[in-house]
């Protein structure tokens, strides 16, 4: 949820917990509001070449800047996968 809603460019890296690049998702929402979900189909859990992952934790890093290129949000979090 943003504070003062502007167009952003969005990217999210997947990693294992061994720090393996699972996968990429990137996005730039041009549009302005405050809430924004992505990526807007949902992610259907596969890795770069298309497989599945395995369940367990994950990490991504989520990387949100203003279209001037303005970092916004810059962390890692953990993922869990489960089904």
């Amino acid at each position: 949820q943003m504070k003062n809603p502007e167009p952003i460019n969005i990217m999210i890296t997947i990693y294992s917990k061994t720090g393996k690049k699972i996968t990429t998702l990137k996005e730039s929402i041009n549009e302005s509001k405050s809430y924004h979900v992505f990526p807007a189909s949902g992610w259907e859990g596969l890795d770069q070449y298309k497989s599945q992952i395995k369940n367990g934790t994950y990490l991504y890093h989520l990387n949100i800047q203003t279209t001037n290129e303005e970092l916004l949000h810059d962390k890692i979090h953990k993922l869990t996968i489960l089904k």
